[in-house]
């Protein structure tokens, strides 16, 4: 049985980094204290809130004629990415810190607006991690769970959104 708890990322940037926009936590445990509270301890001795999974869903505008939009994951235990449905990254299974990319270029992706989801899994009593970096034009720079299911959709922008500064 899960229980859904709703919260958000913050995006933080950085101008002078090849992937501005980053989330960087090596100690990731959003539901200290809260869902089931299923406790652990951590490789330091502290107790968490281990074995959760997490579902951040980020809308993101791509340019034809923008060139090198990456999108990196760093972080252990499973991780998969998908954009509209499709999986594009794969870092699934129990393991240390794993890195990976997509180059959002060679998608094949056309102009418009679109949608990565990423899906998380904490399966590993020793530590979390959970770091993102991209320098992809994001709708927002706060990401959130999606709503829950019985929300109505949300149409995207007819447009292109302003530039994130």
């Amino acid at each position: 049985v899960n229980k859904r708890v709703e919260s958000t990322i913050k995006l933080t940037r950085n101008s002078s980094a090849d992937l501005p926009l980053s989330y960087a936590s090596e100690s990731f445990f959003p539901l200290d204290g809260l869902g089931w509270n299923d406790q652990a301890y951590d490789g330091s001795g502290e107790l968490h809130n281990f074995f959760f999974t997490s579902h951040v869903s980020i809308p993101f505008y791509h340019s034809t004629g923008v060139q090198n939009q990456t999108f990196e994951f760093a972080g252990d235990d499973d991780v998969w990415v998908f954009i509209d449905d499709s999986l594009v990254l794969d870092l699934g299974g129990v393991h240390g810190i794993v890195k990976g990319a997509v180059d959002i270029q060679n998608l094949g992706l056309g102009e418009g607006i679109y949608t990565m989801d990423i899906f998380h899994a904490e399966r590993k009593p020793t530590g979390s991690n959970f770091k993102i970096y991209t320098n992809m034009q994001l709708c927002n720079h706060s990401l959130s769970s999606p709503p829950p299911p019985s929300s109505p959709p949300t149409a995207p922008p007819p447009t292109a959104p302003p530039p994130v500064s």
